[in-house]
């Protein structure tokens, strides 16, 4: 004995968590792909006497004068914070 059965249609509860997880899921998405670079961007340089310190939102990595073989200037800048790449 062989029988098929048809799906059950979708009641108004399933289409809801349904659509609320997909969005939910889709902004989860978006927000990783635009924090994860935000929180680990350099935000701001600081030149002291031991080197040159890169800070981010997240961490802070210090370059040693000792590994600085040359500082060249490649433009001027207009200082500030901005979300848009600067390039």
């Amino acid at each position: 004995m062989h029988e098929e059965f048809k799906l059950a249609p979708w009641d108004r509860n399933s289409k809801f968590v349904t659509i609320l997880l997909i969005i939910g899921a889709g902004i989860l998405t978006l927000g990783f792909i635009y924090l994860l670079p935000l929180l680990f961007s350099p935000r701001r340089y600081q030149v002291t006497t031991d080197g040159i310190i890169i800070r981010t939102p997240v961490t802070s990595e210090i370059i040693p004068k000792e590994k600085i073989k040359s500082i060249k200037l490649v433009g001027s800048i207009t200082p500030g914070c901005s979300l848009h790449p600067t390039w």
